[in-house]
């Protein structure tokens, strides 16, 4: 059984999928997805995800 683990923000896309990459690359997490989201913080709304990258094995986002 998976388990989502915390989200961890990043400052860039880079940072994003270079930290993806170690914590795929630890061996102690099965997938590791980095994305970006659009986030209007005054009217609360959120963008559907873009990926930048998703390693091993991340179920669909509707799972």
């Amino acid at each position: 059984m998976l388990v989502q683990a915390s989200s961890i923000e990043c400052k860039s896309s880079t940072e994003a999928e270079a930290r993806a990459q170690r914590m795929f690359d630890g061996g102690s997490y099965a997938g590791a997805d980095a994305f970006s989201i659009e986030v209007d913080v005054e009217l609360g709304d959120y963008s559907d995800p873009t990926f930048i990258v998703r390693l091993g094995d991340v179920p669909p986002l509707d799972a």
